[in-house]
């Protein structure tokens, strides 16, 4: 009996995954488009109540729910009428976030940023579209990138470069 190759099927997740990112997945991922102006309660810590109240970090704030970047990256979309502020000690680990946060709520559409990327090199670009977490950036060649927030920064002025 001679022998024949078999294809499996391939899901739409994997067929996802091999494909090459589209902006509009790329703007999904990220939380969809915001057009809000800079909120100076983004980055506050905050209390989320329960039956065990958890710290967090305030990541998006809309007119009644918001979202709160919790420990080990855990994002929950929550009531806003239900948060605390945060009285106590910051854990390390979430200061540096909430320095982030603030610092990407400041950032606006049109604006030259730097992007850290894992091997510590850097890579400039504009931004072109705010999501709730993280952007759309263009850089010099024209690529469209899908970026974080954790990973965004404004770009150093040419004195300081």
């Amino acid at each position: 009996m001679a022998e024949r190759k078999v294809f499996l099927p391939m899901t739409r997740a994997l067929e996802d995954a091999l494909a090459p990112p589209t902006v509009d997945s790329m703007r999904k991922r990220l939380g969809g488009r915001v057009a809000s102006p800079a909120d100076r309660e983004l980055g506050s810590l905050v209390t989320v109540p329960g039956a065990t109240p958890r710290v967090g970090v305030l990541l998006f704030s809309g007119d009644t729910r918001c979202d709160v970047f919790l420990e080990r990256g855990i994002v929950k979309r929550t009531s806003k009428s239900g948060l605390l502020p945060f009285l106590g000690v910051a854990p390390p680990e979430l200061a540096r976030v909430a320095e982030q946060v603030a610092v990407f709520a400041r950032l606006s559409e049109g604006q030259s940023v730097h992007i850290e990327r894992s091997d510590g090199a850097g890579v400039s670009g504009i931004l072109r579209e705010k999501c709730r977490f993280g952007a759309l950036v263009e850089t010099g060649s024209g690529t469209l990138l899908g970026v974080g927030f954790q990973r965004l920064w404004p770009a150093p002025d040419r004195d300081e470069a």
